[in-house]
């Protein structure tokens, strides 16, 4: 998932971003989303950035049951391949879900299916599943949603 709409970078730097309630509003239909679609989340992994932790937290409520873990390889400095590394460290988990930061979050989607970046805005998701342990062009894309649907 990438992060809510964030307020534009200001003297604190990027890493401080919060959301908009525009965000907060996403982030939280996003969550309400998912829960309708019948997602249950064994492992939520997030972004140290503000802006990702809050959209992180907002989910967690609205799918109830999930407390974000702050993974630093998230931050959208890290190559989408370390990423994918982390994902294939996590063996015994079926259901995990990251909040990070564009492109990172969109080659990361590339690298899993093996196909092209998708175009991801804010707040949206996209469901990569994996037959077995996740590598590189070994998971298919089943959907985006936005916040909207």
């Amino acid at each position: 998932m990438r992060h809510a709409e964030a307020e534009p970078a200001g003297p604190s730097g990027d890493g401080a971003r919060r959301l908009t309630e525009r965000g907060r509003a996403q982030a939280r239909a996003t969550g309400a989303g998912l829960r309708a679609l019948g997602v249950r989340l064994e492992l939520l992994l997030t972004s140290p950035r503000a802006r990702a932790l809050e959209t992180a937290a907002l989910l967690a409520e609205e799918l109830a049951g999930s407390t974000p873990e702050v993974r630093p390889v998230l931050d959208g400095a890290a190559p989408a391949d370390e990423i994918l590394d982390e994902l294939r460290a996590l063996a015994g988990f079926e259901q995990v879900a990251l909040v990070g930061h564009m492109p990172v979050v969109a080659e990361l989607v590339g690298l899993a299916t093996g196909g092209p970046a998708p175009g991801l805005g804010t707040a949206c998701v996209a469901l990569v599943e994996f037959p077995a342990r996740p590598g590189r062009a070994s998971g298919q894309l089943a959907w985006i949603r936005s916040p909207q649907l």
